[in-house]
């Protein structure tokens, strides 16, 4: 009889502990995958496995991360800058970590009809517009604005109207 309780106990012993391999070698990043340029200002990240907690950080030692508690298999960002950032998971069968970064991607999207000018922002920085209409050889009108990330502005329609935009 102790024989049997021997034999279970420690075939309970060696479940136990092919468990917490499998945990330990579970813990995956899934997305964004290891150095993968994004243009996602807030990416959903993805791990296969348990983690307590996620580190990101903008330095890749991780000297002032934001820690964030976990209750998921994913976390969706605040709006992030364009850059790179690192992150950690913290699991009981240990840590992963990795790094992405964000690109910015300008993108205007101009429509022109006889009477305005229709300008959208739809890319994923703020835009800094300069704009410019020659009236005649004397006169001239610039102004300079901020184009936000899905804003869109209406000019009027003047045949020398110029825009030029850059990232803010």
């Amino acid at each position: 009889m102790k024989i049997k309780i021997l034999i279970i106990a420690a075939l309970f012993l060696i479940v136990a502990i092919l468990f917490s391999i499998s945990i330990k070698s579970e813990l995956k990043i899934i997305y964004p995958q290891n150095s993968t340029h994004i243009t996602d200002r807030t990416p959903t990240l993805m791990w296969q496995g348990r983690a307590d907690e996620l580190w990101l950080d903008k330095n890749p030692e991780f000297s002032s991360p934001e820690k964030i508690k976990l209750k998921a298999r994913t976390y969706i960002t605040d709006k992030l800058d364009t850059e790179t950032y690192y992150w950690k998971l913290i699991g009981q069968g240990g840590n992963i970590s990795g790094e992405f970064t964000i690109d910015g991607t300008a993108i205007l999207e101009v429509e022109r009809t006889e009477s305005q000018l229709r300008i959208k922002n739809i890319g994923n920085v703020d835009l800094e517009l300069s704009l410019e209409n020659t009236i005649n050889s004397l006169a001239k009108i610039t102004g300079a604005m901020i184009l936000e990330q899905g804003k869109t502005i209406l000019l009027p329609n003047k045949n020398n109207t110029v825009v030029v935009a850059k990232e803010k």
